[in-house]
């Protein structure tokens, strides 16, 4: 069955999958126009244990006391639920458990409820999007084959081998071809192996690298380019190894995500649009963006939206009759994970999940899915042209999201038509981006007066906050420097907690010269010895309308040996 991953990146990644008789899968990559040999990534086998080992089992609580029960009296409480408080206030949180188009649905199934708002949490693209619209005006990429005429390519935080398995591929064919590689990044990620030069600077200073940039090549000039080199904390070689590369010819920006995850991420990504734009390179320019950009979307009934920080403060007063959350685990992957626990102690709340979370156990009522695998969907990429689709369900012994829709909808007495995937229509951006952005001021990274600066990264073992049952633990750790170690007494391998503003959580720390002296590096939603790292990491906001700024947490360090 020809099949693709929805899941984690963006790259739709494409397979055929077979049942075996020992009820595992086979897995038979589907090669790219561009690739010789196609692949699929270690997460998927991860993925497919998680939700065929260790899937959910749908349960109600009433009168307090929970009760495992069959899909149809789940489906039964929850449009009870629905039904109640049609009146009411539902807010509704879909998070990123599928990156397919078919997810969009709920929208329509619960916008039809009047008293519906939508939850818009800019953890991953927001702050990036706003920027480039802002920008250009348009979301819109450039063929990927613009990088074939490019000298360099420079990638911004965009640790390609663990979010973007196929585009790092690609890289390491274009590489081959005579391309020169330069990864940017407060942390040497898995990337930086196949670059020509890796080049850490302070977390949060990309704009203030592509000002000073624009300033050494004679094009924009800063007054004050000390500081600026200051601030990124960029060495004499390293800049003028960029400053040369820019001057040599042309030369491809690839922005990862991590840019947008501070105060100042919107003015970060500006910036290194303006350096590719006044440098000639505005067709070599990449940023991520939705999956399903390039598709017609289902209609959606007109309802308000709040940002996570409203909606956090109006769960807190209780003026919020029902939550909806689906496919997200937000007392997990979301900032103040304590804040978030008690939140959910006290809300009326339905989860649509595939597997049990920490979210799911907090619910009232928990509707089982199957997930991708359950699930026929389409979706396109941020990279890679055209679309791709799966037109049936691999586990038909599963509920698919399409299903809990369908048979809410039927409850409720609501009107819900799913188009299939092979009928969803693209729809291409037309025009080419054009740069109307005169006067950009300059915002500087927040510094780390006192403590250290804990930066969360993606891990190549697991999706967000989805553990497959097998992950290796060797992502469970803290990274630090030695002289961080030093100054806090700590050994490696040595157990500790790390504390912020919020909240703490405990872990063993590894002594490595992947991080700086001022910066802790800590693999997401992972559970720790005790906790996990967002238990630590503050609700704080972007520069931009609705982002999230989970990089600006600063946390300090206790040794645990002696207790």
């Amino acid at each position: 069955m020809r099949y693709f991953c929805s899941k984690d990146c963006y790259d739709f990644c494409e397979f055929n999958i077979e049942s075996m008789p020992s009820g595992h899968a086979t897995f038979e990559p589907i090669a790219k126009p561009w690739e010789e040999k196609g692949f699929v990534c270690s997460k998927l086998t991860g993925f497919y244990q998680r939700e065929t080992e260790q899937p959910a089992e749908p349960f109600i609580v009433s009168n307090g006391i929970k009760k495992n029960c069959s899909d149809q009296e789940a489906l039964d409480f929850a449009a009870s639920l629905l039904h109640t408080h049609r009146q009411g206030r539902i807010l509704t949180l879909r998070g990123s458990g599928s990156l397919g188009l078919i997810m969009k649905y709920w929208e329509v199934l619960l916008t039809q409820l009047p008293g519906t708002e939508i939850i818009e949490s800019g953890i991953c693209d927001t702050t990036g999007d706003q920027a480039h619209m802002d920008d250009f005006g348009i979301l819109k990429n450039p063929p990927l084959e613009n990088l074939e005429e490019v000298n360099t390519i420079l990638l911004f935080g965009k640790n390609a081998r663990v979010t973007s398995p196929h585009l790092y591929a690609r890289l390491l064919q274009l590489k081959k071809q005579g391309k020169k590689i330069i990864y940017i990044d407060p942390v040497q990620a898995e990337t930086a192996s196949i670059a020509d030069h890796y080049i850490p600077i302070k977390p949060g200073s990309d704009g203030c690298l592509a000002a000073l940039l624009l300033s050494r090549l004679g094009i924009e000039k800063q007054q004050e380019e000390k500081d600026l080199q200051a601030v990124c904390a960029i060495s004499d070689a390293d800049l003028m190894t960029l400053q040369d590369t820019i001057d040599e010819g042309k030369t491809a920006f690839i922005c990862g995500y991590g840019m947008q995850r501070y105060f100042n991420g919107k003015n970060s990504f500006q910036w290194v649009n303006r350096l590719a734009v006044l440098t000639g390179n505005i067709d070599n320019l990449f940023m991520g963006h939705s999956s399903t950009k390039d598709l017609v979307k289902p209609s959606i009934t007109k309802r308000p939206e709040l940002s996570l920080a409203q909606a956090v403060e109006a769960m807190e007063q209780g003026s919020v009759d029902l939550l909806v959350v689906i496919a997200a685990n937000p007392l997990v992957s979301f900032p103040d994970s304590n804040r978030w626990k008690k939140i959910l102690e006290k809300q009326k709340c339905i989860v649509v999940d595939v597997c049990n979370t920490p979210t799911t156990q907090q619910a009232d009522c928990l509707l089982a899915v199957g997930g991708m695998f359950a699930q026929p969907d389409v979706q396109g990429s941020f990279f890679f042209e055209g679309k791709a689709t799966r037109t049936t369900s691999f586990l038909e012994n599963r509920l698919s999201d399409s299903d809990v829709i369908l048979e809410l909808a039927k409850r409720l007495d609501l009107s819900v038509d799913i188009t299939s995937p092979e009928n969803v229509q693209e729809k291409k951006l037309t025009g080419r981006r054009t740069y109307h952005q005169e006067n950009l001021p300059l915002k500087v990274p927040t510094k780390t007066d006192t403590g250290l600066r804990m930066l969360t990264s993606s891990s190549s073992d697991w999706l967000n906050s989805q553990v497959p049952p097998r992950a290796s633990k060797r992502d469970t750790v803290a990274h630090i420097s030695s002289t961080t170690a030093q100054s806090y007494g700590l050994q490696d391998q040595g157990k500790i907690r790390v504390i912020g503003e919020c909240g703490s959580f405990e872990t063993i720390c590894s002594i490595s010269d992947r991080v700086d002296d001022n910066t802790v590096l800590v693999y997401k939603s992972r559970e720790m010895l005790k906790g996990w790292p967002n238990m630590a990491v503050s609700h704080h906001e972007t520069d931009a309308d609705n982002g999230i700024a989970l990089y600006e947490a600063t946390v300090t360090l206790q040794s645990l040996c002696d207790q």
